[in-house]
């Protein structure tokens, strides 16, 4: 028979295990940016810059959305402090809908404040939506998915996460002037009318790797162009 202080000893070591909780997942910090539109109409090549901080710190992810009223009009560069941002995405509508959305992104960019460059192929009006994520794993980029659709009023983008924790952001265009309304759990990051095309930035947390997830938004109209990037958090 064990002794009595061995066994109070024991049932303290597994009443400890079962109370200490495990370590949170840190959540992302999603800072929102710059809302605002440009026209390049009268000179099509000229670059147009728009100052934005992006904050200190390892782990951030400069995030910009381009919302455009035309089948092929389209920023050709945009810049961060004169580094190329990556472009995820570039899609159209469905149908003969008038609504293009493109997604850039840019990791680790310089801290503290420098000038966004855009940089147009056509004259066009152009709205864009910048923000950044603080918090990013390490390799922080994951799969990209688009999709459009011609009609209707809803549309999501279903993304399968890589990481077993990441951040799903997604671009909206919508060739219509009505509001955007996130659902399914989506979080509204920007929003914003350039023209007669509605620009919006959404976001939401995947929680489970190789489970497809959706960030969705209700209002389009006429015809949608969505697309999303996946930004892996770190795991405890």
């Amino acid at each position: 028979m064990f002794p009595l202080i061995v066994v109070a000893a024991f049932l303290l070591a597994q009443a400890a295990a079962i109370l200490l909780p495990s370590p949170a997942q840190a959540a992302p910090a999603i800072s929102v940016a710059t809302t605002g539109t440009m026209s390049f109409f009268g000179n099509p090549t000229a670059t147009k810059s728009v100052a934005f901080n992006a904050g200190t710190g390892s782990g951030r992810v400069l995030v910009v959305v381009v919302a455009s009223d035309s089948r092929t009009n389209k920023m050709s560069t945009v810049l961060y402090n004169n580094t190329p941002m990556t472009q995820a995405v570039d899609t159209l509508a469905g149908g003969t809908a008038v609504a293009r959305v493109q997604v850039f992104y840019l990791v680790s960019p310089a801290s503290g404040t420098n000038n966004v460059d855009f940089t147009a192929t056509f004259p066009d009006d152009y709205g864009y939506i910048i923000a950044y994520v603080s918090g990013a794993g390490t390799s922080p980029i994951g799969t990209i998915s688009t999709n459009s659709a011609s009609s209707g009023s809803a549309l999501s983008v279903s993304n399968t996460p890589a990481a077993s924790d990441s951040l799903i952001i997604a671009g909206f265009a919508s060739d219509s002037t009505n509001a955007f309304t996130p659902s399914g759990g989506s979080t509204e990051v920007g929003d914003l009318l350039a023209s007669s095309v509605r620009g919006g930035l959404y976001t939401k947390v995947a929680p489970t790797a190789g489970a497809a997830t959706s960030v969705a938004a209700s209002g389009g109209s006429l015809g949608w162009a969505a697309g999303a990037i996946e930004i892996k958090l770190p795991v405890d």
